[in-house]
């Protein structure tokens, strides 16, 4: 971003419109990848103007596909579908295949979001079709294809359309893992899934379920790993600008140390001139020296404070995804338990094995991830409630953590697989091992600790 905006401003020194335009569109994309979705429209549709402005008819139709997703990220999907009809029709009569793959999977998205399923399968089968059409595709153009195969399997799951479904995500899997993606392969496996259980085959059920855990485990370790690199990064980027600020100042005091020593000298004229000169001097470099003292202070307080709301942020990251895959557990484990009845005693020890394996296994790692990272992140907390009763389970502190988090009754419900009544109940009893009075409100006590 930092770079895209200096060359915006050379742009605008040399009056070079058209790579202004270029940078536009470039930083557009870079906002929407950091979700900052008011300032990429805000980018491409200044970019877009310029295209028009200067005849670029190519390039303001390109700039109108972005906009239209853009708007899909902001939910203006009116806007949004008005700007990429008005560019597939340009593209249309251009025959580029490439573009019109974009638009029609863009449209599609917007059908399905707007609860039009029938029409986003037909926009979605034209956007399959143009990106199969594209013979010699590169990495990129593979990755966009798998997109939509998803977004096409998920719809033919809609209408129970399970082989069609089957054959697409089959065709998505082949692309995640050539490219070596998990994030293509989890959303692959978890149709394959579905589409398998609409076909009640038990065997691939289990085939893909056992290839779905490790391949989402694999994308939250590269999502975790992002995000500790993008901790690592403001951390050093924080260091150097905090040196920057300090070297600064000690270079300007060394200037107005110079000034007063040389002022000094000059204006020698008796020993008590001297002496005061000398007292002032010292008595301000000490004031400067503790000023700059406070400010790194100040600056690694902020620190800190910073560090600690994004290990939070990672926490109730965690926390949701524990909540998704709980409930995408929950529903395979519904499935299995509905066909259970229509199948043999063969089929149906398969079956008990998996629901005994999704009931107790699955988020036993996360669970452990979970709490290793808010025992760091709150270990003073931790300590402070093993000393105001020394009575509570492992559970109860799990509760506690939880609840300190603003986690509802129903999230804490859904990723501990208890009943919400039973979490009262636990409520309950914490607040009676804790002492709390009956108008004491728990959640606030839990937050003052």
């Amino acid at each position: 971003i930092e770079k895209y905006l200096h060359g915006i401003a050379l742009c605008n020194d040399l009056d070079i419109r058209m790579s202004k335009a270029t940078f536009l569109v470039n930083l557009s994309l870079v906002y929407s990848k950091v979700n900052k979705f008011e300032e990429s429209l805000a980018s491409i549709l200044e970019a877009t103007l310029i295209h028009f402005e200067i005849g670029s008819i190519n390039q303001y139709n390109q700039s109108l596909i972005y906009v239209g997703k853009s708007y899909i990220n902001l939910g203006k999907y009116d806007l949004a579908k008005e700007n990429l009809n008005k560019a597939k029709i340009f593209f249309e009569e251009r025959n580029d295949y490439i573009l019109l793959e974009d638009i029609y999977a863009s449209l599609g998205e917007i059908s399905r979001i707007n609860g039009n399923w029938e029409e986003s399968l037909e926009l979605l089968v034209i956007a399959q079709r143009y990106a199969l059409i594209t013979k010699d595709y590169n990495g990129s153009q593979k990755y966009k294809l798998a997109l939509i195969n998803n977004s096409l399997g998920n719809t033919y799951l809609y209408f129970k359309k399970f082989p069609q479904a089957i054959q697409v995500f089959r065709s998505s899997e082949k692309i995640g893992k050539m490219l070596q993606s998990n994030e293509l392969l989890k959303d692959s496996y978890k149709g394959l899934v579905f589409g398998y259980t609409g076909l009640n085959k038990m065997d691939s059920i289990s085939h893909y379920l056992n290839l779905f855990i490790p391949a989402n485990n694999r994308l939250l370790a590269e999502q975790y790993n992002e995000k500790i690199d993008a901790l690592n990064y403001d951390y050093q980027l924080e260091i150097e600008q905090n040196k920057f600020v300090v070297e600064k100042e000690l270079i300007e005091n060394q200037k107005k140390n110079q000034k007063i020593f040389f002022i000094s000298i000059l204006s020698i004229l008796s020993l008590i001139i001297v002496v005061i000169t000398f007292f002032w001097y010292m008595l301000k470099t000490k004031q400067q020296k503790t000023n700059l003292l406070r400010k790194n202070l100040k600056l690694e307080k902020e620190k800190l404070t910073l560090d600690l709301e994004k290990r939070n942020k990672e926490l109730i990251a965690t926390l949701l995804n524990l909540i998704e895959r709980n409930k995408f557990i929950s529903k395979i484990s519904e499935n299995l338990e509905q066909i259970k009845s229509k199948e043999n005693e063969d089929d149906l020890a398969k079956i008990e094995r998996m629901i005994s394996v999704i009931d107790k296994d699955l988020t036993k790692n996360l669970w452990k991830e979970f709490e290793l990272t808010y025992v760091n992140v709150h270990q003073e907390f931790f300590n402070k409630i093993s000393n105001i009763s020394t009575t509570l389970t492992s559970n109860e502190i799990r509760l506690c953590a939880l609840i300190k988090l603003n986690m509802s009754t129903k999230d804490i419900s859904s990723i501990t697989y208890q009943s919400e009544q039973s979490i009262k109940i636990a409520r309950y009893r914490l607040r009676k091992k804790l002492g709390l009075f009956k108008k004491e409100n728990l959640t606030s006590f839990l937050h003052n600790i």
